[in-house]
């Protein structure tokens, strides 16, 4: 069954790869090797003629201590591979990666026999020992010239490729190849016009040095930071003159590694697929990777793009309208809520892009330029992403510290939360911006930018304070004295200059003024030169609502009877007292520069909006003008005929009186013969009345006015009609 599921799935991948091949417009040459280095040229470095021929690994002088060297590491390996001198950095490097080949090849070999389609927990350990050995070989390398995103992927390759040039140059020399011990060393150092610790392997650029950064006393010899560039140039000058047939050789080393997926030993289930299929379609070149890499690559990053732009477009729709959140039994305006929910969305997206890395460096196995490409765009979308996680984060900080510094102080006001939100979030943001500028600098340390450099660009923000930022360090410290003297709170009903309105917002840059026509940002260095009016009370309890004053002057057309203002001061009191909303009530009257009585009335009301304060105002204005109203109309002046007995005149107080008491809700108060007019005796009758509103006072006033022309008809009261009158004059 496993041999016919194998052949199944042979074919299947093979009718695949027969659809796609002609997509991908792969031609035969190009098919066998992009992975291939350019044609070989004639010399590496520098060369010595002095011999007539080359001279094989086994007549070189080192050669005894290589074979010395071999025995070490198998009967008892050592654990490290720098030696204290090159000699012994060579031979331990060289024969610790010609142990690692060994075994690499000695697994794949064993692929076909192997059960399953993963390696057994043997190998797996195998392979594990085979990684240790490669990672001692690789710290042989100074790698501290290389950007830390890629150190690891250069260490790698340039390994591998090193083990080939040794083994080129060790069997190709054309003189003897006197590697130095520490005694060769310090004669070298005699007879040089300075002592050096450094050494460079003949024929090549390849430098070995003890020379390391960052340890000043170091007696080990590295392959030094110049050599790690020479040895990807010489590889390639080198191309087909690696592959050398010797014990400790590593044939093709590199390229068993660059086209295959996995790590140095490739997964059991890719090297269970046919060999020929393998060769002639899957690890065929395309891009200077192979057609699996590349595909693979393609399709996770696929996933990826994908994963990352629902995540994104969802963060983008929290942007909307702000969540509804409890709070002891009140309800606050406020995005906490969501703001976790952003930050987690985010954060998500980082394993995210630490796994598409991992999938790419180490199990596609991606080599080369577009690993090293890869890898530095990757970088840049992890921080990238950190950054606006970090900003995010300290922003759902600062809304949380605000809720809990409330619930500490025991409100539920919508106020306080927005007053403690604008003292704590300026904080927040300001740290997020520092943990923000910290991960930008990793971030171009870790690219290959030297930490000399990162510094110089922090000197920038301090050069655009200098050159155009002035204003903004003006605005920043105006925010801070103003956030400090506190002549101004969000909610409070302010004048600052021109400009009348509630108070928003204060931040680091600007107070917000909320006007009656539009929301106006005033930049702190101005609002702290202009004279500030705060028109709000604030009280000894900090948790009290700030009691805004609200002052009405209502003119009032014509004289009023001391009676009438004695009523009109009454009722105005009355009403401001009964209104839940106001506090601390005034009311009294005096005269404009125009003769004219001002109603005056003062009160305190919570408010910290303008939709508020236009909603109590409009009410007081339109019950004042309703009480100025109902007391004018409660003096009446009733004009009674010149024909009228002296009996008849004496009626009239009587009558009115007697009508008025009929009213449940109105008081007679008087009623005198106040005028003798051209065509009439004129009574005014006053009264009060208590009616709670002012259609009813107005029903009222209709029912006594009926009362008075039916009460005179029936006792035969004339109310004279001055245009009749002038008519029969006329007629005369």
């Amino acid at each position: 069954m496993g041999r016919r599921w194998r052949l199944a799935l042979g074919a299947t991948l093979t009718a695949c790869c027969l659809i796609l091949l002609p997509l991908l417009q792969v031609s035969p040459s190009a098919a066998h090797g992009a992975k291939e280095s350019p044609a070989p040229v004639a010399r590496v470095g520098r060369m010595d003629h002095s011999y007539g021929g080359v001279i094989p690994l086994q007549q070189q002088p080192f050669y005894p201590d290589l074979v010395a060297t071999t025995k070490a590491w198998d009967d008892t390996p050592i654990t490290d591979v720098l030696g204290e001198s090159p000699k012994e950095t060579i031979l331990n490097f060289y024969v610790v990666m010609a142990k690692v080949s060994k075994e690499q090849d000695r697994l794949v070999a064993s692929a076909q026999d192997q059960a399953g389609w993963f390696w057994s927990k043997d190998d797996r350990f195998a392979i594990g020992a085979i990684n240790q050995l490669w990672d001692l070989a690789i710290k042989s390398l100074d790698l501290s010239a290389i950007p830390e995103s890629i150190q690891d992927d250069m260490g790698h390759e340039a390994s591998l490729k090193l083990k080939q040039i040794l083994d080129y140059e060790f069997n190709n020399s054309q003189s003897p190849l006197n590697l130095p011990d520490p005694g060769d060393i310090k004669k070298l150092n005699e007879v040089r016009l300075h002592a050096e610790g450094t050494w460079t392997l003949p024929d090549t650029s390849i430098e070995l040095t003890d020379h390391v950064k960052g340890q000043s006393s170091n007696l080990d010899y590295y392959f030094s930071k110049d050599s790690i560039p020479e040895i990807l140039r010489i590889f390639e000058q080198l191309g087909a003159k690696v592959n050398t047939n010797q014990e400790l050789a590593s044939p093709n080393f590199y390229e068993k590694y660059s086209l295959t997926p996995g790590g140095l030993v490739p997964p059991l289930w890719y090297l269970k697929i046919p060999g020929w299929l393998r060769k002639e379609l899957l690890e065929k070149s395309f891009f200077d990777q192979t057609i699996f890499q590349v595909a693979a690559t393609v399709l996770v990053s696929a996933v990826y793009i994908i994963l990352l732009l629902k995540i994104l477009v969802v963060l983008h729709h929290s942007y909307g309208p702000r969540v509804k959140m409890p709070i002891q039994g009140g309800t606050q305006s406020i995005i906490c809520k969501t703001a976790w929910t952003r930050v987690l969305l985010l954060l998500v997206t980082l394993p995210l892009t630490t796994t598409l890395g991992s999938l790419i460096t180490e199990s596609i196995n991606i080599t080369g330029l577009s690993l090293f490409v890869i890898t530095e765009i990757l970088y840049v979308i992890f921080f990238t992403l950190a950054m606006a996680s970090v900003f995010l984060l300290f922003e759902s900080l600062g809304h949380s510290i605000s809720i809990w510094l409330l619930l500490l102080r025991g409100s539920h006001s919508d106020l306080h939360l927005k007053r403690t939100t604008n003292l704590v979030m300026p904080i927040s943001r300001m740290l997020a911006a520092l943990a923000a500028m910290a991960l930008l600098y990793q971030l171009l340390i870790k690219v290959g930018l030297p930490p000399s450099t990162v510094l110089a660009f922090s000197a920038v923000p301090g050069l655009a304070i200098g050159l155009g930022a002035s204003k903004l360090l003006g605005n920043l410290f105006a925010g801070l004295s103003i956030q400090s003297d506190r002549p101004l709170r969000v909610g409070e009903f302010c004048r600052i200059g021109s400009n009348l309105g509630f108070v928003s917002k204060i931040g680091l840059r600007s107070v917000e003024l909320e006007t009656l026509e539009s929301r106006i940002s005033i930049p702190n260095s101005i609002a702290d030169e202009e004279t500030i009016i705060n028109y709000s009370k604030r009280s000894g309890n900090s948790a009290d609502l700030p009691r805004q004053a609200m002052d009405l002057r209502l003119a009032i057309d014509g004289k009023l009877s001391p009676e009438q203002m004695d009523d009109l001061l009454f009722f105005s009191k009355a009403y401001l007292a009964d209104m839940p909303e106001l506090s601390n009530t005034l009311v009294s009257l005096e005269t404009s520069d125009s003769s004219d009585l001002l109603l005056i009335c003062h009160g305190e009301v919570e408010l910290s909006d303008w939709s508020r304060y236009l909603l109590i105002r409009d009410q007081l204005l339109l019950r004042l003008k309703e009480i100025i109203d109902q007391v004018i109309r409660s003096r009446v002046v009733v004009g009674v005929s010149y024909d009228c007995t002296e009996e008849q005149l004496s009626l009239v107080p009587l009558l009115i009186k007697d009508l008025i008491e009929q009213e449940p809700l109105a008081s007679f108060r008087s009623c005198r013969l106040l005028a003798i007019s051209s065509f009439s005796y004129d009574y005014v009758f006053d009264y009060r009345s208590q009616q709670s509103s002012f259609a009813g006072f107005l029903d009222q006033l209709d029912r006594i006015n009926r009362g008075v022309i039916q009460s005179f008809a029936a006792h035969k009261v004339e109310i004279p009609f001055p245009t009749n009158l002038e008519i029969h004059k006329a007629l005369r």
